[in-house]
């Protein structure tokens, strides 16, 4: 007799292989195109067990979006940056956003191809670009406030930043030549001078 853990488990792993079915589906055909069934037949069961886990096709994508989503990464690169100096954050965010773009290539394929295709897919991407953008733009301001960074339109430079490698990345499948030669071009216009140049001038 299976235990109620068991069951448990099995429901959490059963979970898992249906969002992994369901990203490679609607990586592979797009979300409109991408059925049920096929989604189902991918993951080896019935159609209607899908429905068990996911009221809908536009759940099932959301849910996907939130397991495999970039957003946990940046979250902990930003919680660990406290008052480390921008070079080195920035640096580490801009390499780590590029892995992140090689190890989810199936979820961002679905977002930047079907972003402008399909409302839900495009309410997804806005939402994730606009939660990188807050997260990273906090962690510019306090260097503003500390004195390490001149002010400036924080959002511009998060785009500035990220905005580069995506595009080698989704582009070219190549990451960006250099993600610290490209801190160091977006720092030569943003870090505050020195305090005693301030003082003198």
């Amino acid at each position: 007799m299976t235990s109620p853990l068991d069951t448990t488990a099995g429901a959490v792993e059963r979970r898992e292989q249906l969002l992994a079915a369901a990203l490679d589906c609607f990586a592979a055909r797009g979300y409109a195109a991408t059925t049920i069934k096929q989604i189902a037949a991918a993951a080896g069961v019935a159609g209607g067990l899908l429905y068990h886990y996911f009221a809908s096709k536009e759940a099932l994508l959301l849910a996907v979006v939130e397991r495999f989503s970039l957003l946990p990464e940046v979250r902990q690169v930003v919680a660990t940056a406290a008052d480390r100096p921008a070079r080195e954050v920035l640096g580490e965010v801009a390499r780590r956003f590029d892995q992140l773009l090689q190890q989810r290539a199936a979820l961002v394929r679905l977002l930047w191809r079907d972003g402008c295709q399909h409302p839900a897919v495009d309410a997804v991407w806005r939402h994730t670009v606009a939660e990188v953008t807050r997260l990273l733009g906090e962690y510019l301001t306090a260097r503003i406030v500390a004195g390490e960074l001149r002010p400036h339109r924080v959002e511009l430079t998060v785009r500035l930043l990220l905005a580069p490698v995506a595009f080698v990345r989704l582009r070219d499948g190549g990451a960006a030549a250099s993600c610290d030669e490209l801190v160091e071009l977006l720092l030569g216009g943003l870090l505050a001078a020195p305090a005693h140049e301030r003082e003198t001038r």
